[in-house]
């Protein structure tokens, strides 16, 4: 009897064993056979600064169901879930599934533009009842065909980029890093505050067809302010283009940075004649002043005067070297000329070219003094020679009358 009672007990024990093993098998099992297969990945291989988009073909084998059944496809470089689309996808009540019944698993991933070629793992991570467990595919990146426009190298003539001049020439090397041509390629130039495209020439260059891995270099003039302090300053290159075999424009803005460098700048802050008032004829001696307005020494100072050919002086002394200048301090330059003797009174406008010394270059700058001439003074004689006549001729006409009626 007690063995039959022991018996019973030692077959209920592995009963209930066997009964929770089973159950167990039964949630492991159908856990495991939870099956990802890769569909589709397009495009293939994957390409820097594009989209790739993955479909995957969940099936479960097995009994019964799974209540819920979260998907995280984790984000690490070079690959980002897109804004549109979420990292985290729940699916609820996946029930048992055959060839035909099955569960499309869609996401929507960027490459990061700097990716270098190579293989990366992507981990996909299923989550039922708290149990993680992670799936890994291994994507190919390669370097991508289409255009991929980037800047070379950038030059500039002058070297030095200075306030206060024109006609600055650069130019912009423009690389196709893809394998596939660039086509119509059109660049501007867009320029911060202080800086303006040139008026007489366009501010955009016509580059054609980019060939993959080839280059093509945009030039561009420009004229900067006289306000302009030494510093970089960011501009940008709007770049269009075709992809090969597209018909949509593509835009891409490129940054570049502009160099400026200081350089000698001054004022005239008077200038005197002797005598004050001028006159045909005269010889006038004009003391122009000058202060550096810059933040550094300028070296070599000179002032030169120019004349156009129809104006009516001849210069005894036509420059005048000043020296050195340190910021605020002023220099003294004198011109002597003479006003020809037929000058027409009116005023002129006398051109005056400062040079100076800076770092090793040469600068000039033009201004301009107003030089106003008055008409020759006349003698007594020549003011008054009609008057004299009259009178000479009156003398004489009574003179005659006197020595006729006598």
């Amino acid at each position: 009897m007690k063995n039959n009672i022991y018996f019973v007990f030692v077959l209920l024990f592995f009963s209930m064993i066997a009964s929770a093993g089973i159950s167990v098998a039964a949630g492991v099992g159908n856990y495991n056979k939870l099956n990802i297969l890769l569909l589709n990945q397009d495009p293939d291989p994957a390409e820097p600064g594009r989209y790739v988009e993955f479909r995957w073909k969940v099936t479960k084998e097995g009994v019964g169901t799974i209540d819920k059944v979260l998907f995280e496809l984790k984000q690490e470089y070079p690959f980002s879930i897109d804004a549109t689309d979420s990292a985290i996808k729940e699916v609820i009540d996946l029930g048992s599934t055959g060839a035909d019944d099955y569960y499309t698993l869609y996401y929507k991933i960027y490459v990061d533009p700097n990716a270098v070629e190579g293989d990366y793992d992507l981990d996909l991570a299923t989550t039922i009842n708290s149990v993680v467990t992670h799936k890994t595919f291994t994507i190919r990146v390669d370097d991508s065909r289409n255009p991929e426009l980037v800047t070379g190298i950038i030059k500039t003539e002058p070297t030095k980029l200075m306030p206060d001049s024109t006609d600055n020439k650069i130019s912009v090397e423009l690389l196709n890093l893809g394998a596939d041509d660039a086509e119509l390629v059109v660049a501007a130039l867009n320029l911060p505050k202080g800086f303006e495209n040139t008026y007489s020439y366009s501010s955009i260059s016509s580059l054609g067809t980019i060939s993959g891995g080839a280059s093509k270099t945009a030039v561009f003039y420009l004229d900067i302010d006289k306000d302009i302090h030494e510093d970089a300053y960011p501009a940008t290159v709007t770049i269009k283009y075709r992809e090969e075999g597209e018909t949509i424009l593509k835009t891409k803005e490129l940054p570049i940075l502009l160099e400026i460098k200081n350089r000698p700048t001054f004022v005239i802050t008077n200038v005197s004649y002797e005598p004050a008032i001028i006159r045909a004829g005269d010889k006038v001696t004009m003391k122009v002043s000058l202060k550096n307005t810059g933040s550094k020494d300028s070296e070599s100072i000179s002032l030169r005067a120019f004349k156009e050919s129809s104006q009516p002086f001849n210069f005894d002394e036509k420059s005048d070297f000043i020296g050195t200048l340190k910021p605020t301090q002023e220099g003294t330059a004198i011109i002597v000329f003479t006003v020809d003797k037929n000058a027409a009174s009116k005023e002129y406008l006398m051109d005056l070219e400062i040079r100076s010394i800076y770092n090793g270059d040469v600068f000039t700058d033009q201004e301009v003094a107003n030089v106003n001439i008055l008409a020759k003074k006349s003698g007594f004689l020549s003011r008054y020679w009609i008057a004299i006549l009259v009178i000479i001729a009156a003398i004489g006409i009574v003179g005659y009358l006197v020595v006729k009626k006598k």
